[in-house]
C-alpha cells in the first residue's frame, strides 16, 4: 500500500525583499521544524509568467519534496509570490484547510529600492535608472521590453509586487485571521529575538535558541554591466539562459568578475524626490496595514 503523502502545514508566503530568506534560516534550524532544500516553489502559483523551467511539475512531484518530513511538527516551505499570486491562497487552502501562513511587510518604498537592486545584480533588469524602470511597467504587463535575461517576468511588475491590501484580503477572505501572522520587517531589523520568538509561539513550537544573525540575499553593487549589455543584445539569448542552471549562471558571473567585470559604481540612495513622491503614493498601503497589525512599517 502506497504511503500517504505528507502535506504542509505552514507556509512562509511573502513578501518579496522583505526578511522571508532570515525567518526561513532561523526557522530550518528548529528541531521540531522541516522545510525542504528548495526555497522558492512557487508551485502553487502556476498562473504567473514563469521563464524558465519549475520547480515541479505536477503535485505529486512537489509533496515528494516533504518525504522526508516525518515525525517533524511544522512542515512548510517558503515561497514569496504565494502572497502576490491570484491562485495560490486557493490552492493552498484546497492542500490543507488548517494551514498556518506567515506574511512578513515592508514599507513599500524600501522593498522596491531593494528590489530593483536585486533585480540589478541578478540580470532580472537591465534599466538602471530606478524611475526609468518604474515608468516601464504598464509596457512590461503587456509583455514588452521585458530583457532577454530574466527569468520571472513579474518581477519586473514593481507597484502590482506591493499591493499589500487587496493581497491580504484575498488571503483573510479564505482563511481566519488566527491561521495568519503578519510580522513587519522593521521589526525583524530592531528586535529579531522578539519576532523570532513571536513565530514560535504562532506555530506552538518550543523555543529554541536563534542562530546567529546576518543579512540574507542582500542587493548590491551593480556587477556585470558590460555582460549584462552583450547578454542583452543577444535576440535568442532568452531560451538558451533561462535553460541554463542557476549554480551555472552563478559560476559564470564569478568567472567574469576575475577577468575585470565587476563595476565599482554601486547603487547609491534613491533620488529624494522620487522617495517622495513613492512615500506619498504608497501612504494608503502603509496605513492599511499597520492599523490591520498594529504594527509599524
Amino acid at each position: 500500500m502506497k504511503e500517504e503523502a505528507i502535506v504542509p502545514n505552514f507556509f512562509i508566503i511573502g513578501a518579496i525583499k522583505s526578511g522571508t530568506t532570515t525567518l526561513t534560516n532561523y526557522l530550518i534550524r528548529h528541531p521540531q521544524v522541516f522545510m525542504p532544500g528548495i526555497w522558492e516553489f512557487n508551485y502553487l502559483c502556476s498562473e504567473l509568467n514563469w521563464l524558465k523551467k519549475r520547480t515541479a511539475q505536477n503535485d505529486e512531484e512537489y509533496l515528494s519534496h516533504f518525504s522526508k518530513a516525518k515525525g517533524k511538527k511544522v512542515i512548510g516551505e517558503k515561497s514569496v509570490l504565494y502572497l502576490y499570486s491570484k491562485i495560490a491562497a486557493q490552492k493552498i487552502k484546497e492542500l490543507n484547510p488548517n494551514v498556518k501562513l506567515i506574511c512578513i511587510l515592508r514599507k513599500p518604498t524600501d522593498l522596491l529600492w531593494s528590489l530593483f537592486k536585486y533585480n540589478i545584480t541578478n540580470f532580472e533588469e537591465d534599466v538602471l535608472d530606478f524611475e526609468k524602470a518604474l515608468s516601464l511597467e504598464e509596457e512590461r504587463i503587456k509583455g514588452n521590453l521585458i530583457p532577454n535575461t530574466a527569468t520571472f517576468a513579474e518581477n519586473l511588475f514593481y507597484r502590482k509586487l506591493i499591493d499589500f491590501k487587496s493581497q491580504l484580503e484575498y488571503y483573510y477572505s479564505l482563511f481566519d485571521k488566527n491561521q495568519i501572522l503578519v510580522l513587519s520587517y522593521n521589526d525583524l531589523k530592531e528586535d529579531s529575538e522578539k519576532v523570532y520568538r513571536e513565530i514560535l509561539d504562532f506555530l506552538d513550537l518550543e523555543y529554541y535558541p536563534l542562530p546567529e544573525q546576518k543579512a540574507y540575499n542582500k542587493g548590491g553593487e551593480i556587477q556585470l554591466h558590460y555582460l549584462r549589455k552583450f547578454l542583452a543584445g543577444l535576440p535568442s539569448i532568452k531560451k538558451v539562459w533561462n535553460k541554463t542552471p542557476d549554480s551555472f549562471r552563478s559560476s559564470l558571473k564569478k568567472i567574469f568578475l576575475l577577468f575585470g567585470g565587476k563595476q565599482p559604481q554601486k547603487l547609491e540612495k534613491m533620488d529624494e524626490n522620487l522617495r517622495l513622491r513613492l512615500e506619498k503614493e504608497t501612504q494608503p498601503i502603509v496605513d492599511y496595514v499597520e492599523k490591520l497589525t498594529g504594527k509599524k512599517l
